[in-house]
């Protein structure tokens, strides 16, 4: 427990540090992309001088650059990301209105890339050499390397336009939207909470399209590492043991096999979040998901420097925060990390 304890001390100790620089340089690049953050609040190019300088001065965009850096510092701190130029309300408000639609499609999203991905490189390892193992291989290349927005729109034409089973987008039909009044904002959850199950089923009807998209594309990177480490857990002598004495091939896999190749695939699982943070952009763009990729991306495109710069903050922060769990995680199902 004392190794555990101090491989956690170690790692926070790591991640803060970690954090400072991400922040520095969100301000720095922020700080020199083209345009005028107090031009943009104020709605153009024509705009008075003294409208434009006063503006600067209330944001404190006139001052020296470090002064700034300490001033944001403080702000993200105390949870203060400033206000949108483009909704009008705090950032971090925003932000937050917008999370659950996206953890929602997150959690919905790795329920996907698991079971495919573990389970193709199962079957993979199991057959190595086979025409099913390479054609585990191409999926899991191709899955990984193909553009999201492509097979999501592939999705929608095949089981939205041409089948009309599935909704082509948005997060519940036009009648629920307007109708059902959510709790936590994660609609699945809420519409559990009220039983409200016709809800329920509208919302699962929308998540199917935008998650198997995101799933698809995650659980290609999950598959190829699950296949490596099957394909070395095979080869050990426990496994060998335990056909000599035998044990149903089956129950070697995944009883005795599986249970220790899926050490590296929970570190994977973990780093990928932030690789499915990106992808959110592309999936919630491409299904009209009003999560937080979509807020950033509508933040661009309005030039809304607060609200980039919060965002691109909370992610950042929610994505460290999920590896140094993964990380403790790690550590707690396998000793040697520890010691």
């Amino acid at each position: 427990m004392n190794g555990l304890r101090k491989y956690i001390i170690t790692r926070v100790a790591v991640t803060v540090p970690m954090l400072f620089v991400l922040l520095s340089v969100i301000f720095l690049v922020l700080r020199v992309m083209p345009g005028d953050a107090a031009e943009a609040m104020l709605g153009g190019r024509n705009v008075p001088p003294e409208a434009l300088a006063a503006l600067r001065s209330r944001l404190g965009l006139d001052r020296p650059l470090h002064v700034q850096f300490t001033a944001y510092l403080a702000g993200v701190v105390r949870g203060d990301l400033g206000l949108s130029s483009r909704t009008g309300n705090e950032v971090l408000i925003d932000i937050l209105t917008r999370m659950p639609a996206t953890l929602e499609l997150a959690v919905f999203s790795i329920a996907v890339a698991i079971p495919v991905g573990v389970l193709s490189g199962v079957f993979g390892a199991t057959r190595a050499g086979r025409a099913g193992d390479h054609v585990v291989r191409l999926f899991h290349v191709a899955s990984f390397a193909v553009f999201i927005p492509w097979i999501g729109m592939m999705l929608q034409m095949l089981f939205s336009v041409t089948l009309g089973w599935l909704p082509v987008g948005g997060r519940l039909s036009v009648i629920n939207l307007y109708t059902f009044t959510p709790v936590t904002g994660f609609y699945t959850l809420d519409a559990l909470l009220r039983r409200d199950f016709a809800v329920l089923g509208d919302a699962l009807r929308h998540l199917v399209l935008p998650a198997c998209t995101l799933g698809i594309v995650l659980s290609g990177l999950i598959g190829r590492v699950s296949r490596a480490s099957m394909l070395e857990v095979l080869g050990s002598d426990f496994v060998r043991t335990a056909r000599a004495k035998g044990l149903p091939e089956t129950r070697v896999v995944f009883a005795h096999a599986l249970r220790n190749a899926l050490l590296p695939t929970v570190t994977v699982i973990g780093l990928e979040f932030a690789l499915l943070m990106a992808g959110a952009i592309l999936t919630e763009t491409t299904f009209a998901w009003p999560g937080v990729a979509s807020y950033l991306l509508e933040s661009i495109r309005a030039r809304d420097f607060n609200a980039i710069q919060g965002t691109v903050i909370v992610v950042a922060v929610l994505v460290t925060s999920v590896n140094l769990v993964v990380d403790v995680l790690y550590a707690w199902i396998d000793p040697r990390v520890k010691y």
